[in-house]
């Protein structure tokens, strides 16, 4: 399984289905952290997205929270270098 950063671009015209972080803001108080990143000070709260690209249907990108990750997501986590 890949997990995307959150800085990372992908195409939805070739990848259809993907899981991505996205960074929590201060201000988005409904967000549940799924990991974080130590950066210097900071400590970055994540959330996981899991994003399906659908031409047929309206909107055409789709974007659901993950709210429980699996074992091989926290895995896939914790070798890319986060705090579950």
């Amino acid at each position: 399984m890949v997990i995307h950063d959150s800085s990372v671009w992908i195409e939805p015209k070739i990848i259809k289905e993907w899981y991505q972080l996205e960074v929590i803001s201060q201000w988005d108080w409904d967000s549940k952290a799924i990991c974080f990143k130590q950066i210097g000070n900071d400590i970055i709260s994540y959330k996981l997205c899991h994003h399906i690209a659908d031409a047929e249907k309206q909107p055409y990108l789709s974007c659901k929270t993950v709210d429980i990750i699996t074992d091989e997501m926290k895995e896939e986590l914790i070798n890319q270098g986060y705090t579950i």
